[in-house]
Protein backbone atom coordinates (compact mmCIF):
# COMPACT_ATOMS: atom_id res chain seq x y z
CA UNK A 1 0.00 0.00 0.00
CA UNK A 2 1.20 3.60 -0.59
CA UNK A 3 1.20 4.05 2.98
CA UNK A 4 3.66 0.99 3.89
CA UNK A 5 5.62 1.92 1.03
CA UNK A 6 6.15 5.66 2.65
CA UNK A 7 6.77 4.17 6.06
CA UNK A 8 9.61 1.99 4.50
CA UNK A 9 10.96 4.86 2.41
CA UNK A 10 11.03 6.76 5.73
CA UNK A 11 12.94 4.35 7.84
CA UNK A 12 15.46 3.24 5.00
CA UNK A 13 15.84 6.98 4.43
CA UNK A 14 16.82 7.37 8.86
CA UNK A 15 18.75 3.96 8.69
CA UNK A 16 21.25 5.96 6.08
CA UNK A 17 21.21 9.14 7.99
CA UNK A 18 22.08 7.36 11.02
CA UNK A 19 25.00 5.44 8.83
CA UNK A 20 26.32 8.42 7.67
CA UNK A 21 26.30 10.08 10.89
CA UNK A 22 28.06 7.02 12.56
CA UNK A 23 30.53 7.47 9.96
CA UNK A 24 31.42 10.88 10.34
CA UNK A 25 31.38 10.05 13.88
CA UNK A 26 34.17 7.66 13.57
CA UNK A 27 36.11 9.74 11.17
CA UNK A 28 36.65 12.55 13.55
CA UNK A 29 37.39 10.41 16.20
CA UNK A 30 39.96 7.79 14.27
CA UNK A 31 41.30 9.92 11.70
CA UNK A 32 43.44 9.03 8.94
CA UNK A 33 47.17 8.68 9.35
CA UNK A 34 49.46 11.27 8.86
CA UNK A 35 53.18 12.27 9.82
CA UNK A 36 53.99 14.57 12.19
CA UNK A 37 54.12 15.39 16.01
CA UNK A 38 50.66 13.72 17.49
CA UNK A 39 49.39 14.18 13.90
CA UNK A 40 46.87 11.00 12.81
CA UNK A 41 45.65 10.55 16.24
CA UNK A 42 42.55 10.64 17.41
CA UNK A 43 41.31 13.24 19.69
CA UNK A 44 40.98 10.73 22.22
CA UNK A 45 45.05 10.28 22.03
CA UNK A 46 44.98 14.04 23.00
CA UNK A 47 42.73 13.33 26.20
CA UNK A 48 45.47 10.58 27.40
CA UNK A 49 47.92 13.52 26.82
CA UNK A 50 45.69 15.66 28.71
CA UNK A 51 45.40 12.78 31.73
CA UNK A 52 49.38 12.27 31.50
CA UNK A 53 50.26 15.66 31.67
CA UNK A 54 47.60 16.36 34.97
CA UNK A 55 48.96 13.25 37.03
CA UNK A 56 51.94 15.34 37.80
CA UNK A 57 49.81 18.58 38.27
CA UNK A 58 46.54 17.54 40.34
CA UNK A 59 45.56 13.96 40.63
CA UNK A 60 42.16 14.25 41.67
CA UNK A 61 41.90 16.84 38.15
CA UNK A 62 43.38 13.60 36.32
CA UNK A 63 40.91 10.85 37.85
CA UNK A 64 38.35 12.73 36.25
CA UNK A 65 39.09 12.77 33.06
CA UNK A 66 40.48 9.33 33.51
CA UNK A 67 37.53 8.36 33.94
CA UNK A 68 35.65 9.96 31.02
CA UNK A 69 38.58 8.50 28.95
CA UNK A 70 37.34 5.25 30.10
CA UNK A 71 33.54 5.78 29.41
CA UNK A 72 34.60 7.08 26.02
CA UNK A 73 36.66 3.95 25.40
CA UNK A 74 34.13 1.94 26.15
CA UNK A 75 32.28 3.42 23.93
CA UNK A 76 34.49 3.14 21.01
CA UNK A 77 35.27 -0.47 21.77
CA UNK A 78 31.24 -1.56 21.96
CA UNK A 79 30.94 0.52 18.70
CA UNK A 80 34.04 -1.40 16.82
CA UNK A 81 35.85 2.08 16.18
CA UNK A 82 39.22 0.56 18.40
CA UNK A 83 39.83 -3.12 19.25
CA UNK A 84 40.31 -4.57 22.90
CA UNK A 85 43.92 -5.89 22.50
CA UNK A 86 45.42 -9.08 25.00
CA UNK A 87 48.23 -7.60 27.34
CA UNK A 88 50.62 -10.39 28.43
CA UNK A 89 49.93 -8.99 32.08
CA UNK A 90 46.35 -9.97 31.90
CA UNK A 91 45.76 -12.62 33.79
CA UNK A 92 47.62 -10.74 36.71
CA UNK A 93 45.74 -7.45 36.21
CA UNK A 94 42.57 -9.45 36.41
CA UNK A 95 43.71 -11.41 39.59
CA UNK A 96 44.79 -7.77 41.17
CA UNK A 97 41.47 -6.18 40.75
CA UNK A 98 39.86 -9.09 41.63
CA UNK A 99 41.72 -9.18 44.89
CA UNK A 100 41.47 -5.62 45.60
CA UNK A 101 37.47 -5.80 45.46
CA UNK A 102 37.62 -8.74 47.44
CA UNK A 103 39.62 -7.25 50.02
CA UNK A 104 36.84 -4.19 49.75
CA UNK A 105 33.71 -6.51 50.23
CA UNK A 106 35.16 -8.36 53.49
CA UNK A 107 36.94 -5.58 55.19
CA UNK A 108 35.13 -4.08 58.42
CA UNK A 109 34.27 -1.33 56.73
CA UNK A 110 33.43 -1.79 52.92
CA UNK A 111 31.57 1.10 52.28
CA UNK A 112 34.41 2.77 53.45
CA UNK A 113 36.95 0.81 51.74
CA UNK A 114 35.31 0.84 48.53
CA UNK A 115 36.54 4.22 47.40
CA UNK A 116 39.99 3.59 47.17
CA UNK A 117 39.33 0.49 45.05
CA UNK A 118 39.08 3.72 41.97
CA UNK A 119 42.48 3.03 42.01
CA UNK A 120 42.04 0.34 39.36
CA UNK A 121 40.68 2.41 36.85
CA UNK A 122 45.13 3.07 36.38
CA UNK A 123 45.10 -0.75 35.23
CA UNK A 124 43.05 0.45 31.93
CA UNK A 125 45.85 3.05 31.14
CA UNK A 126 47.75 -0.11 29.09
CA UNK A 127 44.51 -1.49 26.84
CA UNK A 128 43.77 2.96 26.26
CA UNK A 129 47.41 2.87 24.81
CA UNK A 130 47.64 -0.48 22.96
CA UNK A 131 44.38 0.12 21.62
CA UNK A 132 44.02 3.52 20.43
CA UNK A 133 47.44 4.80 19.33
CA UNK A 134 48.72 4.10 15.87
CA UNK A 135 51.99 4.92 15.73
CA UNK A 136 55.14 4.29 17.83
CA UNK A 137 56.63 8.19 17.69
CA UNK A 138 53.11 8.88 19.89
CA UNK A 139 54.27 6.91 22.48
CA UNK A 140 57.56 8.29 22.72
CA UNK A 141 55.98 12.34 22.18
CA UNK A 142 53.52 10.79 25.38
CA UNK A 143 56.90 9.92 27.49
CA UNK A 144 58.54 13.48 26.12
CA UNK A 145 55.07 15.29 27.47
CA UNK A 146 55.40 12.96 30.94
CA UNK A 147 58.80 13.95 31.80
CA UNK A 148 58.72 17.55 30.75
CA UNK A 149 56.18 18.27 33.08
CA UNK A 150 58.05 16.27 35.63
CA UNK A 151 60.45 19.09 34.54
CA UNK A 152 58.29 21.58 35.47
CA UNK A 153 57.38 20.37 39.10
CA UNK A 154 60.75 19.69 39.90
CA UNK A 155 61.67 23.41 39.00
CA UNK A 156 59.30 24.23 41.23
CA UNK A 157 60.17 22.05 43.95
CA UNK A 158 63.60 23.82 43.62
CA UNK A 159 61.57 27.16 44.00
CA UNK A 160 60.04 26.17 47.13
CA UNK A 161 63.28 24.84 48.76
CA UNK A 162 64.59 28.62 48.24
CA UNK A 163 61.86 30.63 48.64
CA UNK A 164 59.12 28.66 50.49
CA UNK A 165 58.14 28.57 54.39
CA UNK A 166 59.92 24.75 55.59
CA UNK A 167 59.75 26.02 58.79
CA UNK A 168 58.78 22.11 60.07
CA UNK A 169 58.32 18.67 59.33
CA UNK A 170 54.50 19.58 58.03
CA UNK A 171 56.18 22.28 55.33
CA UNK A 172 57.83 20.78 52.77
CA UNK A 173 58.70 20.89 49.02
CA UNK A 174 55.56 19.52 47.03
CA UNK A 175 55.67 20.52 44.05
CA UNK A 176 52.09 21.29 42.73
CA UNK A 177 50.37 18.59 44.41
CA UNK A 178 49.39 18.89 47.69
CA UNK A 179 51.96 16.36 49.69
CA UNK A 180 55.42 16.09 49.43
CA UNK A 181 55.14 11.99 49.46
CA UNK A 182 53.50 12.18 46.49
CA UNK A 183 55.07 14.27 45.09
CA UNK A 184 58.17 12.44 45.65
CA UNK A 185 56.52 9.34 44.37
CA UNK A 186 55.78 11.38 41.00
CA UNK A 187 59.41 12.52 40.32
CA UNK A 188 60.84 9.09 41.30
CA UNK A 189 58.53 7.37 38.79
CA UNK A 190 59.14 9.77 36.32
CA UNK A 191 62.67 10.32 36.46
CA UNK A 192 62.73 6.03 36.15
CA UNK A 193 61.27 7.07 32.55
CA UNK A 194 63.82 9.46 31.97
CA UNK A 195 66.64 7.44 32.98
CA UNK A 196 64.69 4.45 30.70
CA UNK A 197 64.18 6.43 27.76
CA UNK A 198 68.44 7.29 27.86
CA UNK A 199 69.48 3.74 28.00
CA UNK A 200 67.31 2.37 25.70
CA UNK A 201 66.98 4.58 23.18
CA UNK A 202 68.55 4.71 19.55
CA UNK A 203 72.52 6.02 20.47
CA UNK A 204 71.39 8.40 17.41
CA UNK A 205 68.46 9.75 19.13
CA UNK A 206 67.49 13.31 19.08
CA UNK A 207 65.73 12.84 22.19
CA UNK A 208 68.45 10.55 24.59
CA UNK A 209 70.26 13.43 25.55
CA UNK A 210 67.11 15.14 26.51
CA UNK A 211 66.16 12.13 28.51
CA UNK A 212 69.31 11.99 30.30
CA UNK A 213 69.12 15.99 31.14
CA UNK A 214 65.75 15.48 32.31
CA UNK A 215 66.77 12.27 34.61
CA UNK A 216 69.56 14.93 36.11
CA UNK A 217 67.05 17.77 37.06
CA UNK A 218 64.17 15.46 38.45
CA UNK A 219 66.48 12.96 40.40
Amino acid sequence: SPDYTSRLGRARHSLICYSRMTAEARSILVPSVRPGFLNGESPFVYGIAVFLALVQISIAASQIVLAGLVVVWLYLVSRDAVSLRSLPYDVPFAAYAVLTIASAWFSFDPWASFPATKELLLLVVPYLLMSSVRKGETLESLCLLLVGVADLAALLGLWQFKFGDLSDINHRIHGFVGHYMTYAGLLMGTGILALAGFLFSPPRSRHRWFYLGRFLLVG
